[in-house]
Parts: structure tokens; C-alpha cells; sequence
């Protein structure tokens, strides 16, 4: 299973021996709960944020590039899921509507 963007900058940042604070300040920004929303995947960094943070880890940028290709992947998989379920939702609830019960649920 591959990690995710915001672990793997969590991770890369933890084995410089970063703080947050110390990490936001090496890439100009004053707020240490910038680098704090981006582990915890509530904010997306700007490509030009993620090649500053592959200089201050010292991480290729095909690493970096890796661990977002996979973050986007996975973001995809599960938006794919919920679209799924949600539409297999609404065929069994219309073919529940149409025959008066449950496709689900067999009779015995």
C-alpha cells in the first residue's frame, strides 16, 4: 500500500527532525499551521510549496512526484466508489419502487 502525500511529507519532514514551525519558516511562510494543515491533508500545496519542500527533505522530486501521483490516484478510487454505491443506491431503490420490495431480500 503506498502512502499518502500528506504522510510522506509528514514522514520526510520527521526524519530532517523538523517541527512544523521550523519547516513552514524554511519555506518563507509564518504560520506553522501551514504545514500542519497539509500533513493532516485539510490544505493541498502548490506545486512551487512541494518543490521547496523537496529541497529543505532533500527528496528527488520523483519521489515527491510519486507520492502525489498516488494521492491523486487514491482520491480518485474512493470518489469512484462513492459514485458507485451511490448509484447502485438508486437502481435498487427504483427497482425496490417498481416491484413493492426489496431486490435484496429473497423469499423462502
Amino acid at each position: 500500500m503506498h502512502m499518502s502525500l500528506y504522510e510522506f511529507l509528514r514522514q520526510k519532514r520527521m526524519n530532517k527532525a523538523l517541527t512544523q514551525r521550523e519547516a513552514a519558516e524554511l519555506i518563507g511562510k509564518s504560520n506553522h499551521q501551514f504545514i500542519s494543515n497539509i500533513e493532516r491533508g485539510s490544505a493541498k500545496p502548490s506545486i512551487a510549496v512541494l518543490k521547496q519542500l523537496c529541497e529543505i527533505y532533500d527528496v528527488e522530486y520523483s519521489d515527491m512526484l510519486n507520492a502525489y501521483i498516488d494521492g491523486e490516484k487514491e482520491q480518485a478510487v474512493l470518489i469512484a466508489i462513492y459514485k458507485w454505491t451511490a448509484l447502485q443506491k438508486d437502481e435498487d431503490d427504483e427497482a425496490k419502487t417498481q416491484s413493492g420490495r426489496d431486490p435484496w431480500v429473497t423469499s423462502f
